[in-house]
């Protein structure tokens, strides 16, 4: 996971060695024929896919010291070396995902905790985390000082105080528990398939029934006491580049013991590799270049007039209404227009007027991830106008 110079193991993985080994490419560079040292690389390109590059998992997605926290021993910090441990379990078990074999309850809960602690460990979830610590000891400091919790400055020991909370929090099992009762299964690619993964392997998100069956192009996985009303989450995990975790309750329950999915649609894989692009905020790493084939240059030219988009706050919320709800349109970004009910970005507006007054339900979304319970968005409907209660 890292190497072991002078102040301990300094570069350490955000993600890890072992996940990227599975998309590593079987392409020999024409530079390096004749190169006897030559390693395998994984394909790497910004969110933009401004370009691909071969880089060895050694030097990919790492940051100096990340894992480490006040008072571990520099050659063996706590955190690194417990998801080392986790690790070092993968590659077995993903080859069994491979070759489609039956798994065990204990294989279920190392691909459980391997898949909450890939979403936990990256930067962008443990700021998250950060940040909900210290806006807690700030309202706590603010009650004791009778004052206002904006104007409560945190000293510099309880911001490292903060770190080092959400670092050690990755120790913890309990998401792992919460994926497997929500029910892990698998989905397995056709030959040609081939997903992407990137700095936010984990897409984690809530859907209603019948957006998920659309996504997955067959209402016949869904399970029937599911309403096309109820809202639930539903994460998906590249693990290799033709296997990717999918956990949900809105799935049959049939496929325990042998928890894979039948033949996805066509352009399931593609719809995955769209969302995981849009989810990554400096890398994407992939086991070929150009992934998306000869739709490729389209995408791109849709990410960059994205950028181009106004964003104030980076805060957006989207309006789902019966008739036209958001229903995971990137999925079908390249193949049909994309559809939303309403979509606002930046300074967002109380009142909102939308076409269609028969209301579903509000998603908020901060940097394009739904923050779900982690901020309180009602909504009144009267006549064709939405009062949003933020």
């Amino acid at each position: 996971m890292g190497k072991s110079k002078g102040k301990g193991k300094k570069n350490q993985h955000v993600v890890p060695r072992c996940y990227l080994a599975a998309f590593l490419s079987g392409e020999r560079p024409l530079e390096h024929a004749d190169n006897a040292k030559f390693e395998r690389g994984v394909w790497t390109s910004s969110p933009s896919l401004d370009g691909w590059k071969l880089k060895a998992p050694a030097n990919v997605l790492t940051k100096p010291y990340f894992y480490t926290v006040p008072g571990d021993d520099p050659c063996r910090p706590e955190v690194e070396e417990f998801l080392g441990r986790i690790e070092d379990r993968i590659p077995p078990l993903r080859a069994k995902l491979e070759r489609r074999e039956p798994l065990t309850v204990g294989d279920l809960c190392l691909t459980a905790l391997f898949t909450m602690t890939l979403f936990q460990r990256v930067p962008r979830q443990q700021g998250v985390l950060e940040d909900f610590l210290a806006t807690t000891v700030r309202h706590r400091q603010a009650f004791e000082q009778g004052s206002r919790a904006d104007a409560v400055q945190l000293s510099p020991e309880t911001v490292e105080a903060c770190r080092a909370w959400s670092r050690r929090s990755l120790l913890a099992t309990d998401p792992a528990a919460i994926l497997l009762a929500e029910g892990i299964h698998f989905i397995v690619g056709h030959s040609s398939d081939l997903l992407l993964t990137g700095d936010n392997p984990v897409l984690r998100f809530w859907r209603h029934t019948d957006e998920l069956a659309k996504f997955l192009g067959d209402a016949s996985l869904i399970d029937p006491r599911f309403t096309r009303a109820d809202v639930h989450p539903v994460t998906i995990a590249p693990l290799t580049p033709r296997v990717a975790l999918l956990a949900t309750p809105f799935l049959r329950t049939e496929y325990e013991g042998y928890p894979y999915l039948p033949s996805p649609r066509p352009t399931l894989f593609e719809g995955i590799n769209v969302m995981t692009i849009l989810n990554a905020d400096k890398v994407v790493v992939s086991a070929l270049p150009e992934p998306l084939g000869s739709r490729e240059e389209a995408f791109r030219q849709f990410l960059l007039e994205k950028s181009q988009e106004p964003r104030a706050d980076q805060e957006e919320v989207l309006i789902y209404t019966d008739d036209d709800r958001f229903v995971l349109p990137i999925a079908d970004l390249l193949h049909e227009p994309m559809r939303a009910a309403f979509h606002v970005v930046g300074q967002v507006p109380q009142q909102l007027k939308i076409p269609d007054a028969r209301f579903s339900r509000v998603g908020f979304f901060r940097g394009g991830v739904e923050l779900g319970g982690m901020r309180n968005v009602r909504a009144e409907v009267q006549d064709s106008t939405v009062t949003l209660l933020l």
